[in-house]
């Protein structure tokens, strides 16, 4: 007997849907049967994200709304969750995967560096978290993605490590206020994923980065979305306020 995929009539909304782990997360919830809900700045990114995903499995085009949408905006997400829950009714879970990536010292920071990152980074999660406290269905889950970087610093991305720290935190403190609207807040913390965003950066260190990874292997991000899947599934019900490490035994000992 084929067992019903767990997401299965589920409508997603993910932000930073439209490249890296966000477009692999949508993959995932698509291959369930979810409906997915793209949001991220950039119209151009999000309409080739939605055409390769529709070319691949033209049954996706019934499944996939791409808005665009700036998380950091509260009346953008406002309007992310009104289209979407026009276009499918029901909302139940919210994946914060909005993000940016600057490696530049403490000293060479600019001011609208900072800003940046604050929004991209914490911000966006942060509102993204506070409107879908009112419009997911009880049962409902959220999904944050940080970055190893929370647990260990970068030499070079002091900015990055702090709002990615803060991500941690988040999650605990609105876990706990949104349990009691029956809604589940937890964190993936992943570790060397090869993405776009990260591509360059990971060209460049390659060796240094990939010595402390026990599986000596950089992760995909698919294996970031499985992880995700799990998190919003009912096999995770007993699970909120959690962050969970995939990051193939990253820093297991001291080299």
């Amino acid at each position: 007997m084929d067992m019903i995929p767990s997401h299965s009539s589920k409508t997603v909304v993910i932000s930073g849907g439209g490249t890296g782990i966000g477009l692999e997360i949508v993959r995932g919830y698509l291959s369930e049967g979810a409906n997915v809900v793209l949001a991220g700045r950039r119209q151009d990114i999000l309409e080739n994200s939605v055409e390769a995903l529709t070319t691949a499995d033209t049954e996706y085009k019934a499944q996939l709304l791409a808005v665009r949408a700036d998380m950091s905006r509260e009346q953008d997400v406002i309007h992310l969750f009104s289209q979407a829950r026009e276009r499918f009714s029901a909302i139940h879970i919210l994946i914060n995967n909005a993000g940016i990536w600057i490696e530049k010292s403490l000293i060479e920071c600019t001011d609208e560096d900072i800003d940046s990152m604050f929004h991209n980074n914490l911000k966006s999660t942060i509102l993204g978290t506070k409107v879908a406290a009112s419009q997911l269905e009880e049962g409902g889950s959220v999904v944050n993605i940080s970055s190893f970087a929370a647990v260990m610093a970068i030499h070079s991305a002091s900015l990055y490590s702090t709002y990615k720290a803060a991500l941690m935190q988040f999650t605990k403190s609105s876990a706990s206020e949104l349990a009691e609207r029956d809604i589940r807040v937890n964190c993936i913390i992943p570790g060397v994923i090869n993405t776009p965003m990260t591509a360059d950066y990971i060209s460049q260190h390659h060796d240094r980065l990939i010595k402390p990874i026990a599986m000596k292997r950089l992760g995909h991000p698919s294996e970031i979305a499985s992880g995700v899947l799990f998190l919003t599934s009912d096999k995770a019900s007993y699970i909120t306020g959690d962050s969970i490490h995939i990051t193939g035994g990253k820093y297991l000992t001291q080299l």
